[in-house]
């Protein structure tokens, strides 16, 4: 009997709810690990936010603050430059341009093309979507009606290669002008940011291709070749200021300018300013020297010709 009891007794005395203090424990570490995760999550989102603003802000800075050039920068793009093209890069240059962009040159001023008037209002209503969308622009005075297209529609970035939306609104422009006899120039302008790859040295040159391939299009379109003059001006005559993005994308452009003075039905050549068509002067060119002439000119300097002039028409062979 004792012994029974004493067996009752020790089982009695063991502490079945001992993995209660297991189970706390585990629970402790895992409201632990909860509150770590919650507490990183919470830094996680402020950092993110913080981030966020602090891009906000730069890229609002990068359109009201205007850097100040960092001297290194300009040596190291003189060295790039040195190393690619040696020293034969020349900076662009020339004497100060004259807007004579108003002025006929080489143009028979005698026969007028069709009404400029007619001519915008066809152009109004087959680039009308263009138009609304800022893409294109008309405009028109007394001698001539200038259509304006945004670079950035026609071309990629320092390039002229064509684009699909270059192939698309030619035919439009086409339409209208392949029925008129008046003179077109194409007329190619950029921004006054500096170009310098393997292919445009300057903007001259960017201006002067955009321009040619414009052209180029319009007589693939039906425009008669013998109407059209490419024109090209680089970063001259901006319509805006070029210190705002704005104002550089409005001035890369190319202008089809129409003339209201028109070629002559049967002309094979424009007449220049003035230039009279008497029919007792003879038409005929004059023939050329046998010998290299060398001709003092009246400012001092000479010049080395075989071609006779028209008024030595009179006097002998020598």
């Amino acid at each position: 009997m004792y012994q029974y009891k004493r067996r009752n007794r020790q089982r009695d005395d063991q502490h079945l709810d001992r993995w209660l203090i297991s189970y706390a424990d585990y629970m402790t570490l895992m409201f632990a690990l909860f509150v770590v995760l919650y507490a990183m999550a919470l830094a996680r989102e402020g950092s993110l936010e913080q981030l966020t603003r602090r891009l906000g802000d730069l890229f609002h800075a990068q359109h009201t603050v205007v850097a100040e050039p960092n001297p290194s920068d300009g040596i190291m793009q003189q060295a790039s430059d040195d190393m690619l093209y040696g020293h034969g890069l020349k900076p662009e240059g020339g004497p100060d341009l004259v807007d004579g962009r108003s002025e006929l040159v080489n143009f028979n001023k005698r026969h007028q093309g069709s009404a400029l008037s007619n001519l915008e209002q066809e152009f109004n209503e087959a680039l009308l979507e263009l138009i609304n969308s800022g893409f294109a622009d008309i405009q028109r005075d007394e001698d001539w009606l200038v259509l304006t297209l945004s670079s950035s529609l026609l071309f990629a970035s320092g390039s002229a290669a064509p684009s699909a939306n270059l192939r698309a609104i030619i035919p439009s422009v086409a339409k209208v002008l392949a029925s008129s006899d008046n003179y077109i120039r194409v007329r190619g302008y950029t921004d006054s940011s500096p170009i310098n790859n393997e292919i445009f040295s300057s903007n001259w040159e960017l201006s002067s291709a955009r321009a040619a391939e414009v052209l180029e299009q319009m007589i693939l379109q039906g425009v008669r070749p013998d109407l059209l003059a490419v024109e090209a001006f680089g970063a001259n005559f901006p319509l805006s200021p070029n210190d705002t993005a704005q104002g550089r994308a409005e001035n890369r452009r190319v202008d089809i300018a129409v003339s209201k003075w028109g070629k002559p039905e049967g002309t094979d050549e424009p007449l220049s300013d003035g230039q009279a068509t008497d029919d007792n002067e003879s038409s005929e060119p004059l023939p050329d020297y046998d010998e290299v002439q060398v001709i003092e000119l009246p400012s001092g300097g000479i010049r080395i010709t075989t071609r006779r002039e028209s008024s030595e028409q009179g006097e002998p062979q020598p």
